[in-house]
């Protein structure tokens, strides 16, 4: 583990700009504190997704191929990272897969799949299931299916995204040929009417891999993806009608928010975050090309509880370049930093370094960005590492301000996954999880454990993919890093001037306590 010392005027100045008091615990920060292989077996292990148990521990989601076909696997493992059961989800004729989860708020969880069933019939659709704690099905009859058969081609399907409701349901949104659906379940296993296929929110074709969905803070939804013109959209969802007749609305109207004025048809890969008052964050990229010109941008938009755009009609640039500079600008992910912003991280190729980076700044709640962290230099400088790239960046936030981010990295030609925590705009601490470097890439996922009233640590998952003399093999691991931080809340007792009126351009001095 690599942690940098802190001085005491950073000390010092966190005290004076945030008014509040920073510890962190002396030579635990970044420590791991548990590590354990969740799925081992013949084949591959992959698309792995996880959530709090709300107790220090976590599930753990993955498909495999062990049986021919694609199947979907759990496990639960608790605060000492020790394995409480495991077993299949989803199993049987043609393929179970990519499946995603949640906390259900009471011990177990909820999951969702896609399920394609095999030739001649060829149905994919969408199913969920809720388990205990123990992995037993807590829904009569069992999986529910939340579609019919969405009528698209395998190729065209992409990853489902699902949200808790706060109530023990979630909501799920998915692709289907008539565009973006959402259906509500909830915490008994009824769908909210509509019922199957939920409804759909307009805006047409599902473009790319570009579904993202947020909780609104009431029990609702916001979800954002591209639509067949390129256009990122934007629609809140909740449940209304009566508890003996739930019905999905949409209360910003029929048609979805455009995040931007702009004509360009090129914005993809949204990835939303909930603002804590209503709203959302969405970040985005756009491919400009003007005949003249082809630039790579990162934006992003803030939209009120109400639909409203409130960084102006063209969202804010985060990141601009032409693409003889980057080829990309990718993999685009966000965290609310708990203070109405959001961390917005993002991938990009550096052609004169032939590298990769990952790119970490802070925007507050008016659309101001601070100072762009790139890893491939903050790593260098605060911790000797040169690495190759820094790619996949996943951000999950710890409720006080601050992130901790899992990424790939490939290091002296061997790829691994490191932890690393941030604050606005200075990395804190970095830690390797890997005991040994593979050839593959780990995709790492990462959430806070969800226990007590501030989340104690991430626990991250990811992929270890090898060949052996029977072919490609794929393992999940997991593992906890400790993120003790405490940031206690400051009375201020009175605040007095010297002089207590100063006049324009007279010195004056503050007593605060």
């Amino acid at each position: 583990m690599i942690r940098p010392a802190i001085s005491s005027l950073l000390l010092f100045s966190i005290l004076l700009l945030s008014c509040s008091f920073v510890s962190l615990a002396s030579g635990a920060e970044g420590d791991i504190l548990w590590f354990n292989v969740v799925g081992i077996d013949s084949g591959a292990q992959q698309a792995v997704a996880l959530c709090s148990d709300g107790a220090g521990g976590a599930f753990v989601v993955w498909h495999s191929d062990k049986n021919g076909n694609l199947d979907v696997f759990a496990t639960h493992l608790d605060n000492q990272g020790s394995m409480v059961w495991t077993g299949a989800i989803a199993s049987g004729a043609g393929d179970q897969h990519d499946p995603e989860i949640i906390s259900d708020q009471s011990g177990g969880a909820i999951l969702a799949w896609w399920s394609a069933e095999p030739a001649p019939s060829s149905v994919i659709r969408v199913f969920v299931q809720r388990i205990n704690s123990v992995g037993v099905p807590v829904w009569d009859p069992g999986v529910i299916a939340v579609s019919t058969d969405v009528g698209l081609a395998q190729e065209d399907i992409v990853s489902l995204s699902m949200v808790s409701d706060n109530a023990g349901g979630a909501y799920v949104v998915f692709v289907s040929a008539s565009g973006p659906r959402v259906v509500h379940v909830d915490a008994s296993g009824f769908l909210a009417n509509p019922g199957t296929n939920g409804i759909g929110l307009g805006g047409g074709m599902v473009h790319a891999d570009s579904l993202d969905m947020t909780g609104d803070g009431s029990g609702g939804v916001i979800t954002a993806w591209v639509d067949g013109e390129q256009h990122v959209c934007l629609q809140r969802v909740k449940v209304g009608g009566t508890p003996s007749l739930p019905i999905l609305e949409t209360p910003w109207g029929s048609s979805p928010v455009l995040a931007t004025a702009d004509n360009e048809q090129g914005e993809y890969h949204p990835r939303i975050v909930s603002d804590s008052t209503g709203g959302a964050i969405v970040a985005f990229g756009v491919h400009i090309d003007d005949g003249w010109n082809v630039f790579e941008k990162v934006k992003a938009q803030h939209v009120d509880q109400n639909g409203n755009i409130l960084w102006g009609q063209y969202g804010i640039t985060l990141e601009s370049q032409p693409v003889e500079l980057t080829n990309e600008l990718s993999h685009i992910s966000v965290a609310p930093d708990g203070r109405g912003g959001a961390y917005i991280c993002w991938e990009k190729e550096v052609w004169n370094l032939h590298k990769w980076d990952t790119v970490i700044v802070r925007v507050d709640d008016r659309g101001n960005a601070g100072h762009h962290i790139s890893l491939l230099n903050d790593m260098k400088t605060r911790f000797d590492i040169d690495a190759d790239r820094y790619i996949h960046p996943e951000p999950a936030a710890d409720n006080s301000g601050r992130i901790i981010l899992a990424s790939d990295v490939l290091l002296q030609d061997k790829w691994t996954a490191f932890a690393i925590g941030i604050e606005d705009d200075a990395v804190l601490w970095a830690t390797e999880l890997l005991n040994f470097r593979g050839p593959y890439v780990t995709r790492a996922q990462i959430m806070f454990d969800g226990s007590g009233s501030e989340p104690a640590g991430p626990i991250i998952s990811w992929e270890d993919s090898w060949f052996d003399y029977e072919g490609h093999k794929t393992d999940i691991y997991a593992a906890r890093v400790e993120s003790s931080y405490t940031r206690p809340d400051l009375t201020i007792q009175s605040i007095l001037f010297n002089p207590p009126y100063p006049a324009e351009s007279e010195p004056f001095s503050v007593q605060v306590t």
